[in-house]
């Protein structure tokens, strides 16, 4: 006679070797999503980012309304408030550890915040007198940088948020310049 039935013995070593192959699935899964969240975030990220640095560049191209001066007024040791006073209005760009935030001078804003604990903003003052400096008689240049910071990697200028400007002297007015800027 040929009995063929299931020892007990076998039906437990099918059942452990099913576990595993559905554990290796699970951890295969939640690293995939977790991979998918993470791509998501980044291209969020970098959207919010294109985004504030576009309306900025919009407000610094605008031929018809010049920036005519610059301040950092409001800044605290936590908080770097750059006040961009322009021919029609003023913005602001405000910076903390873990934002960054453009209000045009029509009152709209864009936010760029940041969610991941190894990334923060690096809050500075803007060293005028380096990065200020007079083209010719007729012209300035401005230049700065908002540093993105990623703890326990070396610094990274692809992340970095950096702006220049060049405006004619005659449109500036003097007195929105803090001091050290040469523009004259």
């Amino acid at each position: 006679m040929n009995k063929k039935g299931i020892t007990l013995i076998e039906l437990i070593i099918s059942i452990s070797l099913i576990s595993i192959v559905v554990i290796f699935l699970f951890r295969l899964f939640v690293d995939v999503r977790y991979n998918d969240e993470k791509v998501d975030y980044s291209r969020n990220n970098q959207q919010a980012r294109a985004l504030i640095i576009k309306a900025i560049q919009e407000d610094l191209l605008d031929e018809e309304n010049p920036l005519t001066g610059l301040n950092t007024s409001g800044s605290t040791s936590s908080t770097l408030k750059v006040n961009l006073v322009f021919k029609s209005g003023t913005a602001q760009m405000v910076v903390t550890s873990k934002s960054f935030s453009y209000t045009n001078t029509d009152r709209e804003t864009e936010k760029w915040s940041l969610k991941d604990d190894n990334v923060t903003y690096q809050i500075t003052s803007i060293p005028y007198k380096k990065n200020w400096n007079p083209i010719d008689d007729n012209f300035f240049f401005i230049w700065f940088r908002i540093p993105v910071k990623i703890s326990g990697k070396t610094e990274n200028a692809i992340d970095d948020i950096d702006f220049s400007y060049i405006g004619k002297k005659s449109e500036a007015n003097t007195t929105d310049f803090p001091s050290g800027t040469r523009l004259n």
